[in-house]
């Protein structure tokens, strides 16, 4: 599976970069990969940075980068966690690979110093791709992408932010992926406004592949 995806473990995610605070000297990536967006921001802010990877074939590369490497599931590894640590933790594209993530996001906040921040991407299940694959009576898994065979949860920005809100945190960025793959087409738009549906929402959600969020615990 590794040598199939090594772009994956290999990815510098620069829209994750771009929203880590420049005073960040803690960090946290879960699912780290070979660790390279993680050995970046070592390299960018001076920063202590930690890697949690579950898949073994990364363990090598990962803990040659960062400065310190647990391999396994996040679930086994908070217990491992320093606590009130990481002014930021990562959750690049990881949070719908597991069973549990808002016990996982609950669980994770005494690991988080004085003003520290949750980072995360989370694929989008309201894009065009999807409600076109549904309308065709289709659901196919794939290997990458939005419908990851991997994925065990799905997400909508409303869910999304009902899992952080539940878990106790609260927003301070929104931004999006946009992927222009095809449109939702006028027509249908125009139907479901004729049956109720918002279809400004609908509209402006089906070309998002990616939410990104930051988030505090609420006080």
């Amino acid at each position: 599976m590794l040598n199939n995806n090594r772009a994956y473990f290999d990815n510098r995610r620069m829209e994750i970069q771009s929203l880590v605070r420049s005073d960040a000297r803690r960090i946290l990536d879960v699912g780290c990969g070979f660790g390279t967006m993680g050995k970046e921001l070592k390299n960018k802010f001076g920063a202590e940075v930690w890697g949690i990877e579950i898949e073994s074939g990364c363990a090598h590369r990962a803990s040659m980068v960062l400065d310190r490497f647990l391999e396994g599931s996040i679930e086994s590894n908070i217990p491992n966690l320093l606590h009130s640590h990481f002014d930021t933790i990562i959750f690049a594209d990881v949070l719908e690979h597991l069973y549990n993530p808002w016990q996982v996001l609950k669980d994770i906040k005494s690991k988080l110093a004085d003003g520290g921040e949750i980072i995360a991407s989370i694929p989008n299940v309201s894009h065009w791709f999807v409600i076109k694959q549904l309308l065709s009576g289709n659901f196919p898994y794939c290997r990458h992408g939005l419908l990851d065979i991997s994925h065990i949860r799905f997400f909508t920005l409303a869910s999304a932010l009902a899992m952080f809100g539940n878990a106790g945190y609260q927003i301070t960025f929104k931004g999006s992926v946009t992927d222009q793959y095809e449109s939702m087409p006028l027509a249908l738009l125009e139907t479901c406004h004729n049956l109720g549906f918002d279809t400004g929402r609908l509209k402006e959600e089906s070309v998002i592949a990616q939410y990104l969020f930051k988030a505090s615990i609420k006080h």
